[in-house]
């Protein structure tokens, strides 16, 4: 399972938002140092509380699970059905308009903005994302990757069940949406691992092992 890199045809020459990995991987990555940052100089202080959140620890988990990896996740496959569907996903203006819900996503519960629009802002980001990937999927009648648009669609859902609760409008939510996330979290990586492992076996290390070694379909 190869990914390819190559530029748009009509690619910009600023190649951030040429390719859908590049803004994602490389703000997901500053964004997890960030937040083990500011996590720790919460936890020195003894600060317990965050403005939209109500509680750091909620806030920590959520952007572990909402932030970082679904960053990673989202940067992954707006790279990768591009070359499973040979069809073209968001980059321009397009996927800077997904990375920018990304992350005003972060950035908005630390400011005084109505609730309502801070939960709206953060739960945009993944209905876009399965847009940009739901289209040329679609477009190519590849169906076998339609399951990232479910398991897309019901990580919304866990995302909805944890901004429900912090709007009021639930009870105990919280933590099923936390819980949700991660399994669904474990699920891609099953998924992908099953696809790249054995390529990565049979492409790297397959000619240097023994061809009749039981087990081993070489």
């Amino acid at each position: 399972m190869q990914i390819q890199i190559q530029e748009p045809r009509n690619s910009s020459s600023f190649a951030l938002f040429n390719l859908g990995f590049r803004p994602f991987f490389l703000f997901g990555a500053i964004s997890a140092l960030l937040l083990m940052l500011i996590w720790l100089i919460m936890l020195s202080t003894g600060q317990a509380t965050q403005s939209y959140y109500q509680l750091s620890y909620v806030w920590h988990g959520h952007e572990m699970l909402f932030g970082y990896t679904v960053a990673i996740i989202a940067g992954f496959l707006l790279t990768a059905v591009r070359n499973w569907t040979s069809q073209q996903t968001p980059h321009g203006s397009w996927l800077a308009i997904i990375f920018a819900f990304w992350v005003a996503g972060r950035i908005m519960p630390f400011t005084a903005l109505p609730p309502l629009l801070i939960a709206a802002t953060d739960m945009l980001f993944l209905p876009l994302v399965i847009v940009g990937i739901g289209i040329p999927i679609i477009r190519s009648g590849n169906h076998r990757n339609l399951m990232f648009i479910v398991i897309l669609s019901v990580m919304t859902l866990a995302n909805g069940l944890m901004h429900a609760q912090l709007l009021g409008y639930t009870e105990n939510t919280m933590l099923q949406g936390m819980q949700l996330q991660l399994g669904l979290v474990i699920l891609i990586i099953m998924i992908l691992g099953g696809r790249v492992i054995p390529f990565s076996l049979n492409g790297r290390w397959a000619t240097s092992l023994p061809v009749n070694i039981p087990g081993w379909n070489i």
